[in-house]
């Protein structure tokens, strides 16, 4: 099977891991599933760079993770705008808490999963990998700001 074609069981594995997450947090309000996703994205960020080839010999598991986490961020990113959208306000500068931190999760969120989507591009139409491949910084630079986020809110 071409490496451009994902198998569906990717899916149910990014599926999977997301049903695992704690969605009984949206029935207290968006803003407890908007906490526990940005969490939740974290930590699966963290498993995806845990499981990445060469650490792991099941490259579905890596390329699973990576899809779950950047679901996990946009939704994360989705669900604090449906919240909180009030909370951006330029009135008192651009640079106020509230701002940092919804600038900074939004840029996180759109960097890792600009990282996830180039690895879906870094296969050549035999399936083999690219030698240039900037997936992983990207992800990678995407997480970080997105944990910078909450650390910005939660501390």
């Amino acid at each position: 099977m071409s490496r451009a074609r994902k198998p569906i069981g990717i899916l149910l594995l990014a599926a999977m891991i997301l049903g695992v997450l704690p969605l009984s947090a949206v029935a207290e309000g968006l803003g407890t599933a908007h906490k526990y996703f940005g969490f939740g994205t974290i930590v699966l960020a963290a498993a995806t760079a845990a499981t990445k080839p060469g650490n792991v010999d099941d490259v579905e598991l890596h390329e699973g993770l990576a899809y779950a986490t950047a679901a996990c961020a946009l939704t994360t990113v989705l669900l604090g705008t449906a919240e909180h959208r009030e909370r951006f306000d330029l009135s008192d500068g651009l640079f106020t808490r509230d701002n940092v931190h919804i600038m900074l999760g939004t840029i996180g969120a759109i960097a890792l999963t600009a990282g996830v989507l180039a690895a879906a591009g870094s296969y050549d139409d035999d399936g083999d990998k690219m030698e240039i491949d900037t997936h992983a910084g990207l992800a990678i630079a995407g997480a970080a700001i997105m944990t910078i986020a909450i650390i910005d809110i939660e501390w």
